[in-house]
């Protein structure tokens, strides 16, 4: 195409509204993503652990940022072929800033909830056959829990607070103690399964559209094909259903770093 060939003050005009309009937009898609970090920032913690939070990926902040740049050329910019590519660069950037941020934010969970959904077929050291005490200790406490205790998974909590800051000889405990849990609550382990099955064709599907040629229409395509999954997992876990599970996602990484 031409780059002598210049773009009318009206067509420009619109281009600036439209696509000011589309950054303004995606703006408050964002803070209604970093909502869904907010949310699972894993207030059951036990205070002698680092809170393990979401991190809000840096690709999509970049991406974002990107946009602005464009957008700023095309205020500029009067030739008709470079106004085209600033366009159509910028639609990419909001795109990618919009998939990363809510890839990620799945991914996050998947990884973690996979680690103890998997948790029997997970390669453990050696040592960990070795912990005759433990094991006994988290039979006792288990035996004396409160049923209700057993069945939300709250009992995994308590047991996890009663080793204070010996966080190996815990991460061991925790990981006897879900195969408990699951061995006697298997619906929870199904739930769990439907939920992960969920997350994961959701994620993919979002990977497989990204080779689409389609652009998307309008901010916030991703963050709606996704609301399904992401209400499914505030269900699983609000309501007080679940805490157990809930504070297993926030101490996943530290519980695979105690036994490596």
């Amino acid at each position: 195409m031409n780059s002598n060939n210049y773009i009318s003050d009206y067509k420009l005009d619109a281009i600036r509204k439209e696509y000011g309009e589309k950054i303004i937009a995606f703006s408050k898609v964002q803070q209604q993503i970093k909502g869904w970090y907010k949310k699972f920032a894993f207030v059951f913690t036990p205070e002698s652990m680092p809170k393990s939070e979401f991190i809000y990926p840096h690709s999509s902040i970049n991406n974002y940022r990107d946009s602005w740049f464009h957008y700023r050329k095309i205020w500029t910019e009067r030739s008709r072929y470079e106004s085209i590519c600033h366009i159509a660069t910028l639609e990419e950037h909001l795109q990618r800033s919009e998939k990363d941020a809510v890839v990620n934010f799945f991914q996050i969970i998947s990884q973690d909830l996979d680690f103890w959904y998997c948790i029997e077929t997970q390669d453990l050291p050696e040592t960990f056959q070795e912990h005759i005490e433990i094991k006994s200790y988290v039979n006792a406490y288990y035996e004396k829990s409160k049923q209700e205790e057993r069945e939300n998974g709250q009992w995994l909590i308590s047991l996890w607070d009663t080793y204070g800051l010996r966080d190996q000889e815990a991460s061991f405990a925790l990981i006897y103690a879900v195969q408990i849990y699951f061995s006697n609550f298997a619906h929870v382990k199904k739930q769990l399964q439907e939920l992960l099955h969920l997350i994961k064709n959701t994620t993919l599907k979002m990977r497989f559209d990204a080779s689409d040629i389609r652009r998307l229409e309008y901010p916030g395509e991703y963050v709606q094909c996704c609301q399904d999954s992401y209400n499914a997992i505030c269900s699983f876990f609000n309501e007080g259903k679940n805490p157990g599970i809930y504070f297993l996602l926030g101490i996943t990484k530290v519980v695979i770093s105690n036994i490596k």
